[in-house]
């Protein structure tokens, strides 16, 4: 476990962790809440590419809303790492996940 003041969901280095330390859970804590990631059955080859590609390709997204006015700069921050986290974690079979604080 390990805190992520800005709000945001997991790193590409939060990942490489959960996979390299062999743990069974890593968790982000935030403001409003804890993210959790689980690894998969079996990890994908070529990891950080398709990471990174479906971060860039998400990114995007927000960018352009950003750019549009709709959203704020950390807004996009925060809803583009909690969507491309939620994307690679369901292609690739993590378990990912937030828990709420009462």
């Amino acid at each position: 476990s390990h805190n992520h003041p800005s709000g945001a969901s997991f790193s590409y280095t939060d990942i490489k962790l959960l996979k390299n330390s062999g743990a069974a859970e890593l968790r982000v804590a935030t403001e409003d809440g804890v993210y959790y990631l689980r690894p998969p059955a079996r990890w994908p080859d070529d990891m950080e590419k398709k990471y990174n590609s479906i971060r860039s390709e998400v990114r995007a997204k927000y960018h352009e809303l950003y750019k549009a006015g709709k959203i704020g700069a950390k807004e996009g921050h925060l809803l583009s790492s909690v969507e491309y986290n939620r994307i690679f974690a369901e292609q690739y079979g993590l378990g990912d996940g937030k828990e709420l604080y009462e």
